[in-house]
């Protein structure tokens, strides 16, 4: 295989990070107060942010986590080592989200536990194309890295 195709996996399960990551984010930020009165429970709050605030701030950082991922995903072979860390923060918001439904699930109303779960599972399905790429990247001896 070249290394155009060695790299197609990964390169466009990236690419779809990006997009979501990006589209989520910047919805989050856009409509932050709206996300917050249908997810959250009235008088949630941390590190000093209510509801609307901590969804503004998750979103922002989610929208500049898919500009980078998206960054890293055009180059005809991407990173290993930065795909690698991509994969590794997609294993830990879904470890986190599970962990935060596990520890404060009185926190988020019916609709928050469902969305928090499904964007999850959709992080995941993406985590699994990009360890698939990641897998091909290495397999093919074209690992190089950061």
């Amino acid at each position: 295989m070249t290394t155009d195709t060695t790299a197609r996996l990964l390169r466009r399960a990236m690419g779809v990070n990006a997009v979501f990551s990006v589209a989520l984010g910047a919805a989050m930020v856009v409509a932050g107060g709206g996300i917050a009165r249908l997810i959250l429970v009235p008088d949630v709050s941390a590190a000093g942010l209510g509801g609307t605030g901590l969804v503004t701030v998750v979103g922002l950082a989610t929208a500049i986590f898919g500009v980078f991922v998206g960054l890293l995903a055009r180059p005809a072979q991407p990173s290993f080592g930065l795909s690698a860390f991509v994969l590794a923060a997609d294993a830990a918001w879904v470890i986190g989200s599970l962990a935060l439904l596990a520890a404060a699930p009185d926190a988020f109303t019916l609709i928050g536990r469902l969305l928090l779960a499904d964007v999850a599972a959709a992080v995941c399905l993406i985590a699994l194309g990009e360890a698939a790429g990641l897998a091909r990247l290495r397999a093919g001896g074209l690992a190089v890295p950061a």
